[in-house]
C-alpha cells in the first residue's frame, strides 16, 4: 500500500514541477508521468491479490469449524536438550 501512495506522491511532485516550473504542456507532462502510473497499477494489482487471499483464507477458516466450536489446542513439541 505504501508504494501506491508513494507513486502518487512522486507523480504529483513531478507534474507540478514540469507544468509550473518548466512550463510544459499538460499532455507532454503526462508522458513523463506514465512510469509512475504503471508502478501504481502493478502495486494495486499486488494489493488486490493479497486482499483476495486474506478474504479467501478467512472464509475458508470460517467454514472448517462449526459455529461455537473452538480449534483444538496443539501440544508443544518437545525440544531435545543437548
Amino acid at each position: 500500500m505504501i508504494f501506491l501512495v508513494m507513486a502518487l506522491l512522486i507523480a504529483g511532485i513531478v507534474q507540478v514541477y514540469l507544468q509550473r516550473v518548466m512550463g510544459m504542456d499538460f499532455l507532454e507532462v503526462q508522458n513523463y508521468l506514465r512510469i509512475w502510473f504503471e508502478v501504481r497499477l502493478i502495486t494495486g494489482c499486488i494489493f488486490l491479490v493479497g486482499t483476495v487471499l486474506v478474504l479467501w483464507d478467512l472464509f475458508r477458516l470460517a467454514r472448517t469449524l462449526p459455529a461455537g466450536e473452538c480449534a483444538p489446542e496443539l501440544e508443544p513439541e518437545a525440544v531435545p536438550v543437548a
